[in-house]
């Protein structure tokens, strides 16, 4: 049987195509939907849904928990021409109409909402390096993971177009309040009281703490492209997320230019936290709490001391993870540009860090203990 060109063009973009897999740990049913608010399929507490939960991925869109528009999103395009064949994504908590806003703070004063409905991680199966290819864990509405406001940088990351993406809803377990004085908080863990807490979490955390998706990133990554999409668009997705509506964050459109790169996300580690509190975590050599790992919550018995350069943040009564420090004046923050063609910026990583060239366009603070792949 002949195929035409195109009908084969049509088959080799589906073989190419990324998939995203949902895991819904939180004690409440996860209702995804995808831009512009439509319904993709609802993933009870517990259960895993493969192959987009069903939906078709366009050249670019979103995935978000509700239809609300006040919600973060998990935005993603895919670049498939000669010489860019990549899924760029991120998680956006942008709030709902920020105008000019040029912090999270400053955004949430000005729009009155949090543009987060509940903690999410991706995880990249096929192609992890820790670098442009890496993990992305956000478990706060001000996750240093996630864009904040409209100019956020760095904060996309980037995966062969083939890349297989685990997706996973309250990674670090979410017992979720108890409905009612009556009702034991004991079983929240578990699958025992999703019915209860499921009304309850699902209502507060949902509808109101989101952020707004949006559409007008069509235009945003337009600047992106400067320096050709190689690992992940650092300054170049800048306007990327941009929350006005329910469009996603667009991968710089392939030009003559190499592009920057620009993955500013969790550091290397794989494993999105565990729903479980006692599970014990990865301890570096020293006996001190490695990057993103858990060190508290109720039932942990492990370590609370991060290593040098994080602190021990918690994300709700069962889980506590160690998040970055800020960077010292003078310094770029861990997955910031430092250098490259045509680079004016600061140059100093912070001392956890090292300023990793990836090729002659682009340079960008790595942790030290990152090895590359």
């Amino acid at each position: 049987m002949k195929l035409s060109i195109a009908t084969a063009s049509l088959l080799a973009s589906a073989a190419l195509a990324a998939e995203f897999r949902f895991t819904n740990k939180c004690d409440y049913t996860i209702n995804l939907h995808a831009g512009g608010s439509v319904f993709v399929c609802d993933i009870p507490s517990g259960e895993t849904r493969n192959n987009n939960c069903g939906a078709t991925l366009g050249s670019h869109g979103l995935f978000k928990h509700t239809a609300a528009n006040d919600v973060n999103l998990l935005e993603y395009s895919l670049t498939n021409t000669n010489g860019f064949n990549n899924v760029w994504y991120d998680i956006s908590n942008i709030p709902p109409g920020p105008g000019n806003c040029k912090s999270y703070d400053d955004c949430k004063a000005f729009t009155g909402k949090k543009g987060y409905n509940v903690p999410m991680s991706i995880h990249p199966v096929n192609n992890n390096n820790g670098k442009n290819c890496r993990d992305l864990v956000v478990t706060k509405p001000d996750s240093p993971v996630a864009y904040l406001f409209p100019t956020d940088d760095g904060k996309m990351a980037d995966c062969k177009i083939d890349e297989v993406f685990d997706v996973t809803f309250c990674p670090g377990g979410n017992p979720g309040p108890a409905p009612s004085p009556s009702v034991q908080p004991t079983p929240a863990p578990t699958q025992a009281p999703t019915q209860a807490p499921t009304q309850a979490p699902t209502k507060a955390p949902t509808q109101a703490p989101t952020q707004a998706p949006t559409q007008a990133p069509t235009q945003a990554p337009t600047q992106a492209p400067t320096q050709a999409p190689t690992q992940a668009p650092t300054q170049a997705p800048t306007q990327a997320p941009s929350p006005s509506s329910d469009g996603p964050t667009y991968a710089p459109s392939p030009s003559s230019a190499s592009p920057t790169e620009a993955p500013d996300a969790p550091t290397a580690s794989p494993d999105a936290p565990t729903a479980k509190p006692d599970v014990q975590p990865d301890v570096i050599p020293d006996g001190q709490v490695g990057a993103w790992k858990q060190c508290g919550g109720k039932g942990y018995s492990g370590s609370s001391t991060c290593t040098d350069g994080y602190t021990c943040q918690g994300v709700n009564e069962w889980f506590s993870l160690c998040h970055p420090l800020p960077p010292k004046e003078g310094e770029l923050a861990t997955w910031a540009q430092c250098g490259g063609k045509g680079y004016t910026g600061i140059t100093k990583c912070q001392a956890r860090d090292e300023c990793w060239t990836k090729d002659e366009h682009f340079s960008q603070c790595i942790p030290s203990s990152t090895k590359s792949t």
